[in-house]
């Protein structure tokens, strides 16, 4: 994305466990798969139909639709939902009549707990627009050794809806900065469960590192690898879209165009009421555990001072990575027996395929 300013492409479908069936620690926005209009053409809507879709967006509490007044004149217009962190400290310390923005620490103790520290955030939130704030930027930034941080997208969802139900979401925006966000897909749900623009901002640090670290980046400077990875968030998010019809940014904004797979009905109720879930699933103490148990890996050190990332493995099979039902070995055992015509490799293919069964990657 950093380097050619467009996401990578990969073959249809996808080998690797659903999110709830992953041995894996899971990032929470895997639990949730887009939906999609049949009849449109996703690949090139973005392309053919561009001059009518539109990623511009505005940062402000509705006003009455119905009359019309120079009030409706003050938004802050945002030509993306992707905001840098220049961008951001800029609407951070905005002096307007109109917009009073403030930070809501999106972090818990470990005393605390997850659903406690959600509780808090949501309390907060009412508070503030009681006392006037009207643009709430929610922030993992103050997560530390002793403070872990809420999911992004389960702290948009939970806000989102208690501002619902408290009669206030209308005069309040929320913008999400969070270096839980670094895909196209990350961001999309954010967006599609409230946030009117999103900062990665851990995203934007790492790039600026690589670019001094990483080979394949070598000859680009920090701010071209910014622009072509906001370059690629942008045609992601119209990409994402386009799948359900949807032109412009503002439609897709809170829409909540998604089924969940693997959250509890608990979750579900509380955090992305209304959202299609058939299974049930982790609840909030699972949730809570897998926070812990990355922000442990966070925090841990090796001999050598730093930290070490996990392989990953998820778009391309690594040894200790994720699971994928197509593999080295099941893919040389087929070659294999198709090139050799020998049934009883391929025997030995199926039984790889079907001891794989044992830790399930489908529903089916």
């Amino acid at each position: 994305m950093a380097k050619d300013g467009k996401e990578a492409l990969g073959s249809m479908g996808a080998d690797t466990p659903l999110a709830i069936l992953s041995q894996k620690n899971q990032h929470l926005s895997h639990y949730f798969k887009q939906l999609f209009a049949q009849v449109s053409n996703p690949p090139i809507d973005p392309i053919r139909e561009r001059a009518v879709m539109s990623l511009h967006t505005w940062v402000g509490g509705a006003k009455n639709v119905l009359k019309e007044t120079p009030e409706q004149c003050t938004s802050i217009a945002l030509a993306r939902p992707v905001l840098t962190d220049g961008e951001l400290a800029r609407i951070r310390h905005l002096q307007h009549a109109d917009y009073r923005p403030c930070t809501l620490d999106m972090v818990y103790t470990a005393e605390q707990g997850l659903e406690a520290g959600l509780e808090a955030l949501c309390d907060e939130a009412v508070s503030r627009a009681e006392a006037g704030y009207n643009v709430f930027i929610l922030s993992d930034k103050a997560a530390s050794r002793d403070q872990l941080p809420i999911p992004a997208l389960l702290a948009t969802g939970a806000v989102h809806h208690h501002l619902i139900r408290t009669d206030w979401r209308s005069r309040v925006a929320l913008i999400v900065e969070t270096g839980d966000a670094r895909e196209v897909h990350h961001l999309a749900t954010i967006i599609g469960y409230g946030a009117v623009a999103v900062n990665p901002y851990l995203a934007f640090a790492s790039l600026k590192a690589l670019c001094h670290s990483e080979p394949a980046l070598s000859g680009l400077s920090p701010a071209k690898a910014e622009k072509n990875y906001l370059k690629a968030l942008e045609k992601g998010l119209l990409k994402v879209m386009s799948k359900m019809g949807i032109s412009t940014i503002q439609s897709y904004h809170g829409a909540q165009i998604y089924e969940i797979l693997g959250l509890s009905d608990e979750v579900v109720s509380r955090c992305f009421t209304g959202t299609i879930s058939r299974i049930g699933g982790m609840g909030f103490a699972g949730i809570d555990r897998e926070v812990r148990e990355r922000h442990q890996s966070a925090w841990e050190s090796n001999p050598s001072g730093t930290g070490l990332l996990p392989v990953g493995g998820v778009y391309q099979w690594r040894r200790k990575g994720e699971a994928h039902l197509l593999n080295p070995k099941t893919i040389h055992l087929l070659q294999k027996s198709t090139r050799l015509g020998r049934y009883d490799l391929y025997r030995e293919y199926a039984q790889a395929i079907d001891e794989q069964m044992a830790q399930p990657i489908t529903l089916r």
